[in-house]
């Protein structure tokens, strides 16, 4: 409470973690109406619209709902390359994870940020318990929970839709091109 005059900007993530939260969300509301009424900026994240979160109250969702509600979605391949690149870099980590690695990470696991990240730190935990170099078969292995859970599994009769790479390597094989 002693902070809400004090702060231009008001940033939270992972709002959706108020579901049911009747105190919390009690002062939240206060919180939001004194931020509002002050001209300040407030940012808020969630993993769907507010209207989408249980037991979030009516009038909380009514005041996120005054500003600008974007579906940011899920990033695109050269995107989440990009994110694990820099994961990798941001860790000291980018010698020891390939780009061919981070290439079928990025081809097999569609679904957020956090999960790519969670990878990253599983698949290296993986080799280094395996004592094992980071390879795309080490990945496939350390990581087959999370690449049987494609965006698109059920496109393909419940398997994950093959990667370019492995398209190019069976008509490689086949026909020698």
């Amino acid at each position: 409470r002693r902070y809400r005059n004090d702060v231009d900007l008001f940033l939270v993530d992972d709002v959706h973690f108020l579901e049911g939260k009747e105190m919390t969300q009690e002062e939240f509301f206060h919180t939001f109406n004194a931020l509002f009424e002050g001209h300040k900026q407030i940012v808020l994240t969630s993993d769907r619209p507010p209207k989408e979160i249980p037991g979030l109250e009516d009038r909380l969702i009514s005041r996120f709902e005054w500003g600008l509600v974007a579906d940011i979605g899920h990033p695109d391949l050269e995107h989440r390359i990009a994110i694990l690149r820099k994961k990798a870099e941001q860790d000291h980590l980018e010698l020891t994870i390939p780009d061919d690695v981070l290439r079928f990470i990025a081809e097999h696991v569609r679904s957020s940020v956090r999960e790519l990240e969670g990878c990253i730190i599983k698949l290296l935990l993986f080799a280094s318990l395996k004592n094992r170099e980071v390879t795309i078969e080490l990945a496939r292995e350390a990581l087959s929970d999370k690449i049987r859970q494609g965006e698109d599994a059920s496109s393909y009769g419940g398997q994950p839709t093959p990667s370019i790479d492995r398209v190019q390597e069976i008509v490689d094989r086949r026909w020698g091109v």
